[in-house]
């Protein structure tokens, strides 16, 4: 099973599950070749006639701004361009929130309330806890 992630909702970065399920890159490149968009159309250039260094190494700094603990998965397509994927790693103990669309659902409309301000004090668990554990 191949689970997407969508970090911030704005973003359009999707991340995905890595160490939980595999995900032949032949499949990846199926799903790639199905979108009816122009294979452009969501690009931003970030830098332009970058040449690789002696040693066939790429700068990528500026393309990296907010990905400073992903890692990659580097695809090629059938035009030669080469495709990052970003990636992040969650814990499998935190895996089963985005298995559960419920609940992904339910947490995410409460961080909206939250951001708009709509959160109620519940007042103290104290009660409730277990110190023994």
């Amino acid at each position: 099973m191949w689970a997407l992630l969508h970090p911030d909702g704005n973003s359009g970065l999707f991340v995905g599950i890595t160490h939980l399920c595999h995900c032949p890159q032949r499949d990846i490149l199926k799903v790639m070749k199905k979108t009816r968009r122009s294979p452009t159309s969501a690009l931003r250039l970030v830098a332009r006639d970058v040449r690789p260094d002696a040693r066939r190494r790429i700068a990528l700094g500026r393309a990296l701004e907010s990905l400073d603990e992903a890692t990659f998965n580097v695809y090629r397509d059938e035009r030669g361009r080469i495709i990052l994927e970003p990636l992040v790693s969650i814990p499998a103990s935190e895996a089963w929130l985005f298995r559960n669309r419920k609940a992904l659902d339910s947490v995410r409309r409460g961080l909206k309330e939250a951001a708009e301000g709509r959160a109620a004090r519940a007042g103290s668990f104290a009660e409730y806890a277990d110190d023994e554990s």
